[in-house]
């Protein structure tokens, strides 16, 4: 299937000027002379007409792909974690008691079955996250080089194979070491891992709406990401709750094969006029050159390859603002990773029942969608009515989100009573839209040409925050149940205290006085002009 055209921004016939107009003299026919002078421009405007009504097809049809994508693939995601669990205990523990006494029957019950199978998944939870810490920068700068589309293909080909190594692992248990499925990762070195295809679909979206409407389609991805997630949770885990484990761990395989078929038919939004100049073509070693000689090329083009990357990412670390946002996606990741233990922390203090608690979740996903809702509603609001800039209007709603994110984490972890939890939920799931508006206000301070490396740069540090947070949120929570009393919310009071950091971060970003003027509210201007 052909891809649809790119749109050419800033193309848009302009008004005749008037050397360009035919002018009547003496011998002319006045009528003649009339629809002379309006045919051009009425011809202009419909072309014109023409051009805004294909920009917006196109971007209804990047809108619609892009948020299939992500339920497809996020579906498949949620679908396939229930059932590992299960797949994962099951080998586990057939390998277990093969060892231990054969012929028994299985005792999936064992310390030594549950603590393999944790270790099993926070090792590969952790190594999954190490390639995108290490080649998004790259893969970022890549996609502002040859286009979106290539990096987002060879993401998720990344992830097939990591996928799939997993699948085999697990298929043959009786063969293969259930802690090769450590070498999965490897398979996420081609394109990234799954942090750097999410960043390249922020980056399309950010390629092809202008900075007063993006935020909202910003918003409609992440309500697909929660969609996905409770379509994706429900099915897996009613799928292994009846024995059909690897009828769910396929699905989710085929659920991502799906996904990246699907992205062929993404055209490029890239403009060619925008990529950046190639970097020096190194000369290619012949077939029996000498080792040393392979050896100094080799050396030399992971050389010329870092100095690009550092050069490309130079606008990053120079510029203030984009710092003190790029720390506010790190300190979100910590934050989040303390709602894992929402569920224990709420069973452990309440003395209820696990899957009475895991309804908190539910709620928190419920308040996070009204507030994407309502945040669409009142960026129309501000910028329609109000005639407020849009970096301006993300900056407030961002001081506004953080603020009810650092009260939620607080309410949580001082909760004396069980509405209090509750209410807590809800403040911070109402806060969590935070992530389109800091997403949006960081593109806007930065040329388009560098959207893609600036995305990856989001991935990185909220990879970091992914590494960081699983251990020292699982420390604390430790620690304040054997201190007990009030100490068992010890992690949501930390998140709390890293919110007041990111709290002060956000009122630290200082917007250039040329940021509040509206010109930016057309649906039809080139977004991101320099504005660092």
């Amino acid at each position: 299937m052909a891809s649809p055209p790119l749109p050419s921004y800033n193309t848009f016939a302009g008004p005749l000027t008037a050397s360009q107009v035919p002018r009547q003299t003496e011998r002319d026919d006045p009528r003649e002379a009339r629809d002379n002078e309006e045919s051009p421009l009425l011809a202009n405007d419909d072309r014109g007409k023409r051009r805004r009504g294909h920009d917006h097809q196109h971007r209804v049809f990047i809108t619609v792909l892009m948020c299939a994508l992500i339920v497809v693939i996020d579906a498949g995601g949620s679908i396939e974690l229930p059932a590992m669990a299960s797949i994962l205990r099951y080998d586990v523990c057939a390998r277990h008691n093969a060892s231990a006494n054969e012929g028994s029957s299985m005792n999936c019950d064992d310390p030594v079955v549950t603590k393999e199978v944790a270790m099993l998944n926070n090792i590969k939870d952790t190594l999954d996250v190490l390639p995108t810490i290490i080649l998004a920068l790259p893969y970022g700068v890549l996609a502002d080089r040859i286009g979106r589309k290539p990096v987002l293909l060879l993401s998720l080909l990344g992830i097939i194979l990591d996928e799939t190594w997993l699948r085999v692992v697990c298929w043959w248990w009786d063969m293969f070491p259930t802690r090769l499925i450590w070498l999965a990762p490897i398979g996420t070195t081609i394109g990234g891992g799954a942090s750097v295809a999410t960043s390249m679909i922020f980056t399309v979206v950010t390629d092809v709406f202008s900075q007063n409407s993006r935020v909202n389609v910003y918003f409609l991805l992440l309500s697909s990401v929660l969609v996905s997630a409770v379509i994706g949770n429900t099915i897996g885990a009613e799928l292994t709750s009846i024995n059909y484990p690897w009828a769910a761990f396929m699905i989710s395989y085929a659920l991502l094969v799906l996904g990246w078929v699907g992205v062929f038919l993404l055209p490029e939004t890239l403009p060619p006029s925008d990529k950046l100049a190639q970097t020096p073509v190194l000369p290619t070693p012949k077939l029996g050159a000498e080792g040393s000689r392979i050896l100094e090329l080799t050396v030399r083009r992971l050389s010329e390859s870092a100095k690009e990357t550092a050069k490309s990412t130079r606008f990053i670390w120079r510029s203030r603002n984009i710092s003190l946002l790029l720390f506010m996606f790190f300190v979100g990741n910590l934050g989040t990773q303390s709602l894992v233990v929402l569920i224990l922390y709420a069973a452990e203090k309440w003395n209820i029942s696990v899957g009475q608690s895991s309804f908190l979740i539910s709620v928190q996903s419920a308040a996070s969608l009204a507030a994407f809702i309502a945040l669409s509603l009142i960026t129309k609001a501000m910028v329609s009515r109000y005639k407020i800039s849009t970096p301006r209007k993300d900056l407030i709603l961002s001081q506004c989100q953080n603020f009810l994110l650092l009260s939620g984490m607080f309410t949580i972890g001082f909760a004396s009573e069980l509405w209090v939890l509750f209410a807590g939920t809800i403040a911070f799931g109402l806060g969590t839209g935070y992530v389109a508006n800091v997403r949006s206000l960081v593109n806007s301070l930065v040329q388009r040409e560098h959207y893609g490396t600036l995305n990856a740069s989001i991935a990185v540090v909220q990879s970091i925050g992914q590494i960081i947070a699983g251990p020292v949120q699982a420390a604390a929570f430790s620690k304040g149940l054997d201190l007990g009393g009030p100490w068992p919310g010890l992690p949501f009071d930390i998140a709390g205290g890293l919110y007041i950091l990111s709290f002060i971060a956000i009122c630290s970003v200082k917007l250039p006085s040329h940021e509040d003027s509206t010109q930016d509210s057309t649906e039809d201007q080139n977004p991101g002009a320099s504005r660092i």
